[in-house]
């Protein structure tokens, strides 16, 4: 609920304007800065043209979920997660789902063409750049050498859910600070089945080890 305090007649009209106007620059300014954060992370992995970067804006569109909300995954699309945390399941077919692997601020999601369903979910409120199978298709044609650059970033998602092995395999309290080392921030949104699960031990074990943790701090 908006709440407007009216100060006279004249001035909730400019009050609300010059408000307006704040949010906008604001806004802009932080999508800005979001496109430069993803230039950034490409240019650390191959050369990028002027004219394949003008193609990878043009052909972006920006989506917005709140905490809880389920991501819209076409088939063969590709997500760049600016804000917020997101979790991704394995598949829709599981009677209680298991995260498969939690998506950072920074980081990509690339949905399988076909058949393949995988299925995702806002851990908290975010946003996302997406991209379209077929925008991703005619970007590659035009500009083949962003296969390198796409090549990578598969490969570096493919690294980030065999990451969750190593901390499975991480002794007693290890799991927590593990897991809280590479997704920080990311413990208090889960909830306690998903997080013992995702640490392949029972709900009991996880409180264990988390009154333990505390304790040592």
């Amino acid at each position: 609920m908006q709440t407007i305090i009216l100060i006279n007649q004249v001035q909730p009209t400019l009050l609300s304007s010059s408000l307006h106007q704040q949010q906008n620059t604001k806004s802009i300014q932080t999508e800005m800065d979001d496109l430069l954060n993803l230039q950034y992370l490409l240019k650390q992995f191959g050369y990028l043209r002027t004219a394949a970067w003008e193609s990878i804006i043009h052909s972006c569109k920006k989506q917005h979920y709140m905490a809880n909300g389920i991501l819209e995954l076409a088939p063969g699309a590709t997500l760049y997660v600016t804000s917020g945390f997101v979790k991704q399941y394995a598949c829709w077919h599981h009677s209680e789902p298991r995260i498969s692997r939690i998506i950072m601020p920074g980081q990509f999601l690339f949905v399988p063409g076909g058949h393949r369903l995988i299925y995702a979910q806002a851990l908290t409120p975010c946003t996302l750049f997406c991209w379209e199978e077929e925008s991703i298709r005619r970007i590659h044609r035009q500009h083949p050498d962003l296969l390198q650059i796409s090549n990578i970033l598969h490969h570096i998602q493919e690294q980030q859910v065999v990451a969750r092995q190593y901390i499975r395999d991480a002794p007693g309290v290890e799991k927590i600070e593990l897991f809280d080392s590479i997704f920080p921030n990311v413990r208090s949104h889960l909830r306690k089945q998903e997080l013992a699960s995702y640490l392949s031990i029972s709900v009991k074990h996880l409180m264990q080890l988390q009154k333990l943790l505390h304790s040592e701090q």
